[in-house]
C-alpha cells in the first residue's frame, strides 16, 4: 500500500537511505551544532530492518528525492508511538509540505497500527 499526497510519497526508510536523510539538513546549524540525528540514524535504520523492531523509520520523497524523515518508536504494546528526528528539506519549508507530511503520517499510522491510541512528538 502506498501512502502519498499529490507531491509527497511516504515509504519505509532503508539503510541505504542514510546519506540522503542526512542531506536533508546538510549545512544547517541545527540545535547549535548538537543535532543528535547524525549519531543515532545508522543505529535506527539498522534496528528497523528487523520486522519485530518497535521502530519504523519513514522517508518522504518528491520526484524520488528524499525531502523528509521521521522515526516512530512504538511503546506500551503498540498503543503509543513516539516521533523522533522529524526533518524537512529547507527548499520546501514554509510551503505547506510539513502539514501534508503530518497528515500522511497520521493516515499511515492509523491504517498500519490499529492498536495505536496516541502519538507523542
Amino acid at each position: 500500500m502506498e501512502f502519498s499526497t499529490n507531491a509527497i510519497v511516504l515509504r519505509l526508510a532503508k539503510v541505504s537511505d542514510h546519506d540522503g536523510i542526512l542531506d536533508i539538513t546538510k549545512g544547517e546549524d541545527l540545535f547549535g551544532g548538537m543535532d543528535y540525528l547524525p549519531f543515532a540514524l545508522k543505529r535506527w535504520l539498522e534496528e528497523a530492518e528487523d520486522e519485530k523492531s518497535n521502530r519504523r523509520n519513514l522517508v518522504f520523497t518528491m520526484d524520488e528525492e528524499i525531502v523528509g524523515f521521521m522515526s516512530v518508536y512504538f511503546q506500551n504494546d503498540g498503543k503509543v508511538g513516539v516521533k523522533f528526528g522529524f526533518r524537512i528539506k529547507g527548499t520546501i519549508r514554509g510551503k505547506g509540505f510539513g502539514k501534508q507530511i503530518t497528515n500522511l503520517v497520521g493516515k499511515y499510522l492509523r491504517e498500519k497500527y490499529p492498536k495505536l491510541q496516541s502519538t507523542l512528538s
